[in-house]
């Protein structure tokens, strides 16, 4: 982008972890900490070239990863059974309710269009960067019409 003299936009992917640490993963969370401080450094450097950078921050999103989490901290948290785990970190998640593709994949559409270029030209400006966006409930289909 850089070379062509073109806008654009980096979209790095962090994690929860970069928030706050959890328990037997520091490598992890000082990796996501590192995403956050790249961004933040690359946010204010590009933004005078018109490249917005910026950084999501997942939490528990349904994926294989996310069942071998839990069949991997149950054994090192406790005797939990399958799915129990899982139902006890989503009662922590305000929508109750893990994650989707789908709602990353929104996300990171918005960040990359232009609809969402503010939030990395701001960023790049004022040190706020990093958006910690939670999965927004969407409306259930109706089989009536309204």
């Amino acid at each position: 982008m850089l070379r062509a003299g073109k806008a654009g936009r980096l979209i790095n992917t962090a994690s929860g972890q970069a928030r706050q640490g959890f328990a037997y993963t520091p490598h992890y969370a000082a990796d996501k900490f590192g995403v956050l401080g790249i961004t933040q450094s690359l946010a204010k450097e590009l933004a005078p070239t018109g490249i917005t950078v910026s950084a999501f921050c997942p939490g528990i999103i349904t994926t294989d990863i996310w069942s071998y989490n839990e069949e991997a901290w149950g054994k090192l948290l406790g005797d939990y059974k399958p799915g129990e785990l899982m139902a006890e970190w989503v009662e922590n998640i305000p929508l109750k309710r893990a994650g989707s593709d789908k709602d990353v994949a929104g996300l990171v559409t918005f960040l990359a269009s232009d609809r969402g270029i503010h939030h990395g030209a701001d960023s790049g400006r004022r040190w706020r960067d990093v958006r910690v966006l939670m999965p927004v409930e969407r409306p259930r289909e109706s089989s009536t019409a309204p």
